[in-house]
């Protein structure tokens, strides 16, 4: 039944992070910022806060995967 999907990941799997993906995450449970953020490593992660926090303190851009700025004196 899954046959397509299958080979998609077995062709991918060289490139694996042990890290989630953003492509397959899909739909309201996948959307916390915790989810979110086992999809990135520690540094790409933390890179992204800071310019999550630069550009968009305020969270305008919150929905789907979001990745919430840092609060404001952290």
């Amino acid at each position: 039944m899954y046959e397509g999907q299958d080979r998609v990941v077995a062709t991918l799997a060289p490139w694996v992070t042990g890290t989630r993906t953003l492509n397959f995450m899909a739909g309201v449970a996948h959307t916390d910022p915790a989810d979110v953020r086992e999809a990135y490593t520690a540094e790409a992660y933390e890179r992204l806060v800071e310019l999550k926090t630069a550009w968009d303190p305020g969270n305008m851009f919150r929905f789907k995967h979001s990745i919430p700025p840092r609060a404001a004196g952290n």
